[in-house]
């Protein structure tokens, strides 16, 4: 796994897990999950809080990009619960 520049200091590294069923050992992921973390060097960025949250896809940015509908209709049904509450 390969940090990728985005942008001048600004990387990206990720990973797909497709055959697991458990992610870290405790949540089922029958569609699999994508793993993506990103990193911001140089200047120190107050006030920085990041969360993300998204359906299982695999191949990202690459012409063999795939979603899994499933997993999209629920992370799209559970953000909509989050927006309800806010």
């Amino acid at each position: 796994m390969n940090a990728v520049e985005l942008s001048k200091g600004i990387y990206r590294v990720g990973a797909n897990i497709e055959n697991g069923d458990r992610f870290e050992g405790l949540w089922p992921i029958p569609d699999g999950v994508s793993l993506n973390c990103y990193a911001v060097i140089g200047e120190k960025k107050e006030n920085l809080d990041m969360i993300s949250i998204g359906p299982a896809m695999f191949d990202v940015h690459t012409p063999f990009e795939r979603l899994n509908i499933d997993s999209f209709n629920r992370t799209f049904k559970f953000l909509c619960e989050i927006i309800k509450k806010i």
